[in-house]
């Protein structure tokens, strides 16, 4: 499992002309942490914001979450509410980087039958060597590889033990976190959508960043709230400086 320190590398590439993120080029890793947060739960989401932000999300979820955490216990029927409020999450796998905080010590470990049972049918469970309810042996084999009908039984990826895109090309991601394959098409393509002249391309710096938990949070909290994350994130002091 990734360190919950560890940081990741993006080269961001800026049009200096015009004042604006043209895209970002990363690596697998950044690609797969962004993928990966479609595996979160609202409720893990909502948590993560409101204790790294002291509330200050936007909308109306942590008011629904406020009153789950105050309504009394005398009022809810499943045995403990904090199955709403810290959901557990899908172990995403020991190659996707573990950036926000909070969120590994409430990972899903899976278990399985390990008998030739659970070819028929998929028995998978939360809590380690729970009786299979099938032949009531005990399913204590961790889930690191599923087929397709685990897969859309319980939502895990059979990719997640080795990260969810290949390493062996480069990444763009756009300032809106669209995702593409870094080549010369599409970056030529990109170029002249941004209206970007070939004489202007001494025009474009390159500057490298740091991209660790706290960069992690402030991009889960961009993505609810605006198109321009990557801008949010590491540009907006410039911003402010152009308005002026």
């Amino acid at each position: 499992m990734a360190a919950a320190a560890e940081i990741l590398s993006l080269k961001l590439f800026i049009d200096r002309k015009s004042q604006r993120l043209l895209f970002a080029e990363v690596d697998n890793e950044f690609v797969d942490f962004l993928f990966s947060i479609f595996t979160l739960p609202v409720g893990a989401v909502t948590r993560l914001l409101k204790e790294a932000d002291g509330g200050g999300m936007v909308g109306c979820l942590p008011s629904l979450y406020r009153s789950i955490e105050n309504l009394s216990v005398n009022y809810i029927q499943i045995i403990d509410k904090y199955f709403l409020l810290e959901p557990k999450v899908i172990m995403p796998g020991a190659k996707i980087p573990h950036l926000l905080p909070n969120v590994c010590s409430t990972f899903r470990q899976l278990s399985t039958c390990p008998r030739d049972c659970s070819r028929s049918r998929v028995y998978v469970a939360d809590e380690f060597r729970a009786i299979c309810p099938k032949c009531d042996c005990r399913m204590d084999r961790e889930v690191t590889f599923l087929d397709t009908q685990a897969q859309r039984e319980i939502g895990a990826s059979s990719a997640c033990e080795e990260g969810y895109v290949k390493e062996t090309v480069k990444y763009m991601v756009m300032d809106d976190l669209e995702v593409k394959p870094l080549s010369t098409a599409s970056l030529v393509t990109l170029l002249t959508q941004f209206n970007v002249n070939v004489n202007d391309i001494g025009a474009i710096e390159e500057r490298v960043v740091d991209f660790g938990m706290d960069e992690a949070v402030k991009l889960l909290r961009a993505s609810l709230q605006s198109n321009t994350v990557l801008t949010d994130i590491f540009l907006p002091a410039e911003i402010e400086m152009d308005e002026k």
